[in-house]
C-alpha cells in the first residue's frame, strides 16, 4: 500500500491490541485511524490457530467492524479488501517462499503451497439492497471479517432466520468506529444487542475523534482491560495544550466570512472562483438545499463547469451515492455540495478547501467537516460564511 511509516496512532494502537487490551483511541480525523484496526485484524488472522479455524470452517468470523455510515463502510470494506488479497496471495507466496528456506532449499509440494495460508474473505453488509443477496454471498464464499451499518450487521446477526449461518464462537476483534457517531444516529439498543451476541473473550475497539459520556459507558460496559489513547498534534511553540479541547489538523488555516442572507450565493460564487482548481467540499444543512444549491451552480451560475460539480447527500439511491463518491474521489478538481452524510470518516483524497455555507450547530460536526482537509501532513482552509446576527459563532470557533 506504499506506507512507509507508521503514522503516531497507529504507533500507540496497533501493540496494544496484539497484546490483549481494548482500545478507546481519539484522534485528530484524517490521522491514520482505519489502518490502526485494520493491521492488527490482519495480524489477528495470520495466527496459526486463527489459520485452523478459517480453514476448517468458512463460516468463521474473526472480527466485525461497525461503521455509521454506507459509504463509510464500503470504504473500510475496499481497503480491508485490498489487504486481504495480498495477504490471501502476495503474502502467501512469501510465506512459502521462507518455509522452503528454513527447510534448507528443499522445494514445497503444491499441497503444501496450498495449505500454508487460507483464503480470507470479508463481506460488506449495508442496507439498500436484498438481504438474501448477502446470505447467499456469505454462504457462497464465507466471511471472515464483516464490515457494516448496525442497522444490517443487527438483522444479519441478531433479529433474523440467518442468524446460526454466523460462526462467531472464534471472534477475536469488535472495532466500532466514528463511534460518537453511531451513538448520534440511535444505535446504542441495536449496538448493544450485536455485542451481547458476540463472545466476551475478544479485543474491542472504539475509534473517534471526539469522545463523549455515552462512549465511555459503551466502554465500561462492553470492554475490558481498557487502555485510553489520544493522540494530539503539538504545534511549535505550543508547550501547554489544552488536553479538553477537541483537536483539529494541526495544517489547517480556519476562516470565518460574514454576509448578509441576500449575498450568500454571490460570496459563494467568488470564493468559488478564487478556488477554482481545487476540489471543494461545500457543506449545507438539509438534503433539500444540496439539490437546489446543486441544481443553482450546475445548471443556471457555472454551467460551464457542470462536469466538475456534484452532489451528495443521505436521500440518495445507494447506487448514485456510490457513483458520485467514485467522481469525486478520482477528480482532480471541483466542487462537492453536500450533507454531513460526508462529514464522518469518508476519506475523499486531496480536498484543498471545505466551506461550510451553512454553519453546524454541533461542535463535533464542525471538527469532522474541517477534517476533510488538512489531512495526513497535508495543508487545507476551512471557511465558514456567517450571518450578521451569527456573531457568537466566532467565540465558539
Amino acid at each position: 500500500m506504499k506506507f512507509s511509516k507508521v503514522a503516531p496512532v497507529q504507533a500507540r494502537t496497533i501493540p496494544l491490541f496484539l497484546t490483549n487490551y481494548d482500545v478507546v483511541v481519539e484522534a485528530v480525523t484524517g490521522s491514520g485511524k482505519t489502518l490502526s484496526y485494520l493491521i492488527p485484524c490482519m495480524e489477528m488472522l495470520l495466527r496459526p490457530q486463527t489459520r485452523e479455524v478459517v480453514r476448517s470452517k468458512k463460516n468463521a468470523v474473526i472480527a466485525v467492524i461497525i461503521l455509521p455510515s454506507r459509504e463509510l463502510a464500503q470504504q473500510v470494506f475496499q481497503v480491508t479488501k485490498q489487504m486481504l488479497h495480498y495477504v490471501s496471495c502476495d503474502y502467501k507466496d512469501a510465506v512459502v517462499d521462507s518455509d522452503a528456506k528454513k527447510g534448507g532449499g528443499s522445494s514445497v509440494t503444491p499441497e503444501e503451497k496450498k495449505g500454508s495460508l487460507p483464503l480470507y474473505s470479508c463481506q460488506c453488509y449495508i442496507g439498500g439492497r436484498s438481504v438474501q443477496v448477502d446470505v447467499d454471498e456469505f454462504t457462497k464464499n464465507g466471511g471472515n471479517v464483516l464490515i457494516g451499518t448496525p442497522g444490517r450487521l443487527f438483522e444479519m446477526l441478531v433479529s433474523s432466520k440467518y442468524t446460526t449461518l454466523f460462526n462467531l464462537t472464534h471472534l477475536e476483534l469488535l472495532i466500532l468506529d466514528e463511534a460518537d457517531k453511531l451513538l448520534e444516529f440511535g444505535f446504542k439498543a441495536k449496538l448493544d444487542a450485536i455485542i451481547k451476541r458476540l463472545p466476551k473473550q475478544r479485543r474491542t475497539g472504539l475509534f473517534s475523534a471526539t469522545q463523549t459520556k455515552e462512549l465511555a459507558e459503551i466502554a465500561r460496559a462492553g470492554m475490558r482491560n481498557i487502555v485510553s489513547v489520544t493522540v494530539r498534534q503539538r504545534s511549535l511553540g505550543t508547550a501547554n495544550q489544552d488536553t479538553a479541547k477537541p483537536q483539529i489538523p494541526e495544517l489547517l488555516t480556519n476562516y470565518y466570512a460574514f454576509t448578509s442572507a441576500s449575498q450568500k450565493l454571490d460570496r459563494l460564487l467568488e470564493f468559488l472562483a478564487q478556488h477554482r482548481e481545487e476540489k471543494v467540499l461545500v457543506y449545507v444543512m438539509t438534503c433539500a438545499s444540496v439539490d437546489w444549491l446543486y441544481e443553482a451552480l450546475a445548471q443556471v451560475l457555472l454551467p460551464e463547469e457542470k462536469g466538475s460539480i456534484f452532489a451528495l447527500h443521505g436521500q440518495m439511491k445507494l447506487e448514485k451515492r456510490q457513483h458520485v463518491h467514485k467522481l469525486v474521489t478520482t477528480a482532480k478538481r471541483g466542487v462537492l455540495v453536500c450533507t454531513d452524510v460526508a462529514a464522518r470518516g469518508l476519506d475523499i483524497p486531496e480536498v484543498g478547501v471545505v466551506l461550510q455555507y451553512d454553519p453546524p450547530v454541533d461542535p463535533s460536526t464542525f471538527i469532522h467537516r474541517i477534517g476533510r482537509t488538512a489531512r495526513m501532513g497535508r495543508r487545507g482552509i476551512s471557511c465558514v460564511f456567517l450571518l450578521p446576527q451569527e456573531m457568537e459563532y466566532i467565540a465558539f470557533m
